[in-house]
């Protein structure tokens, strides 16, 4: 089973509870309530990388700003935007 959570909080509420593991910021790990509950481990010089993805509707045709934003955001990452 595979569950995406969205808030740091939750997300870390889930790794204190032994139901699976994160990788944050150290910023996250300073709000969290109870970090005894945590064990960090930092990655030392990580090369990391992520994809990002634009999600739009198949249903609607891209509005100026849909479409702006995703040149600013294609630019941003050094791509092309086709599809929007």
């Amino acid at each position: 089973m595979r569950w995406e959570v969205a808030s740091v909080p939750a997300i870390l509420d889930c790794v204190a509870a032994g139901i699976g593991h994160a990788a944050l910021g150290e910023d996250a790990l300073q709000i969290y309530e109870r970090p005894e509950r945590l064990v960090t481990t930092p990655f030392a010089k990580a090369d990391i990388q992520s994809t990002l993805c634009l999600v739009t509707p198949t249903s609607k045709r891209a509005t100026p700003l849909m479409q702006k934003t995703a040149g600013v955001l294609m630019r941003m990452v050094g791509r092309r935007a086709d599809r929007v």
